[in-house]
């Protein structure tokens, strides 16, 4: 008898405490959502492992991390997807016409820099890939972008005469590799190709199968009594 008393009164005990939970739970608001830090009315739900958040009667997609404290929910998100209606203008409306023309890209022989503002440039095996009179135009384009008393320094492959062993090897290369201007590269005189452009050559040294020649941007005087003394 005893016991059933105390099953009857531990019965009523938890009716009555579930009873007052969902009296306390129902007068407590809703928590609040932060996403990315600013207040937001709604509540966050969680389907197939992805979170929405509920704004308005508008489920929006949310990319980030999701942490529960405090009693707010704090949303930590990269970017809100668009609403599908959004999308789906976005995509029927015409793309905005253009009146500026695009400016031209920049190539070898036309550098988007000012005239004399680069203090050192540097040149990686591009100039035996050129033909022989673009080549001689980017020399002059790198010229024109060095300070008098700057410096360029060319890394490029090895040319005939630099390691006469290997004379047979540069004979071959461009057959094997397909390298058309490769053979006019390798024959061609880096000082006075350089040195028409305004460049002079200061330093030249081999690492195994590549050259690396460094030049010195001269200035106007020294030019001038070049070509005089000529």
């Amino acid at each position: 008898m005893r016991f059933f008393y105390f099953v009857f009164a531990m019965c009523i005990f938890c009716t009555a405490t579930a009873a007052q939970g969902k009296k306390d739970g129902a007068s407590q608001p809703a928590p609040s959502v932060l996403v990315n830090g600013q207040l937001i009315k709604g509540k966050v739900l969680e389907i197939d492992g992805k979170h929405f958040v509920a704004v308005e009667d508008l489920a929006q997609s949310l990319h980030g991390t999701i942490a529960y404290g405090d009693g707010q929910i704090l949303l930590t998100i990269s970017k809100l997807q668009e609403p599908a209606a959004q999308l789906a203008a976005s995509a029927q409306a015409p793309a905005p016409i253009s009146q500026t023309p695009p400016a031209p890209a920049p190539t070898v022989t036309a550098r988007p820099l000012e005239t004399g503002s680069v203090d050192i440039a540097v040149s990686i095996y591009l100039f035996h890939e050129l033909p022989p009179k673009i080549r001689v135009a980017a020399a002059r384009e790198i010229a024109r972008v060095i300070k008098p008393g700057g410096m360029f320094v060319l890394a490029e492959t090895i040319q005939y005469g630099d390691l006469p062993d290997c004379d047979g090897l540069i004979e071959t290369f461009p057959d094997l590799l397909h390298e058309p201007y490769y053979d006019s590269f390798a024959r061609t005189d880096l000082r006075v190709l350089f040195r028409d452009a305004g460049l002079k050559l200061v330093e030249t040294d081999i690492a195994y199968l590549t050259k690396i020649s460094v030049f010195e941007k001269l200035s106007s005087g020294k030019r001038r009594s070049r070509k005089q003394t000529a």
